[in-house]
């Protein structure tokens, strides 16, 4: 996934970048209200969406850094823990975003996150460019946590409520062996490279 974006782009002279999965299906104006955002804020370089599931069921793309004790608790945990420790897991899913002003889906107010989900990001060309995309050993997973660190440090990372999307995907944790697999050994480059944190 990661490796096939960075093949295109050397080739590339557009001023933005689409990256979305098979699994997004945009809303008509999204790409319009997200490109009309970035045309007047020259300092962001990735922009993340809204997004639900095709049930119409919130999902929550953008993330604070993790830790092991998060993804524990939303991979491994029984439901009571994660009751108890429902606000830990709301901190990571940012879901502060939908209460902000800026949760209303008729405005282009973004918030600023630090990370953001690979199944859709409009991102500055350049800024891809610059930080040369994807890091190609990451599979399946955290390519795009990683990829997002790295962006915030040449502008902002936000989180843009009238850019929406529906997504079919994600949660590794009720997935096959195989992709809890992929999940952990990608979990543990990304906290090698990034760094470590417990709780």
């Amino acid at each position: 996934y990661g490796r096939g974006h960075n093949r295109i782009l050397p080739l590339l002279d557009s001023d933005f970048h689409l990256v979305l999965n098979t699994d997004v299906e945009m809303a008509s104006t999204s790409l319009i209200k997200a490109i009309d955002y970035l045309e007047t804020a020259p300092e962001t370089v990735l922009i993340s969406p809204a997004a639900t599931d095709f049930l119409g069921n919130k999902q929550h793309l953008c993330k604070s850094y993790p830790s092991l004790f998060i993804f524990w608790l939303r991979g491994f945990a029984p439901p009571f823990i994660r009751r108890k420790f429902a606000q830990h897991m709301a901190a990571y899913e940012r879901r502060d975003l939908e209460t902000r002003p800026s949760a209303k889906t008729d405005n282009n107010v973004a918030s600023p996150v630090e990370i953001a989900s690979g199944c859709c990001m409009l991102c500055r060309t350049a800024a891809l460019q610059q930080v040369h995309g994807f890091d190609s050993d990451f599979f399946l997973y955290f390519e795009d946590f990683d990829l997002s660190l790295r962006l915030g440090k040449l502008g902002d990372v936000v989180y843009l409520p009238s850019m929406r999307v529906r997504h079919g995907g994600g949660n590794a944790a009720t997935k096959g062996g195989n992709h809890q697999r992929y999940f952990l050994r990608s979990a543990l480059r990304f906290f090698n490279k990034n760094g470590w944190k417990l709780f």
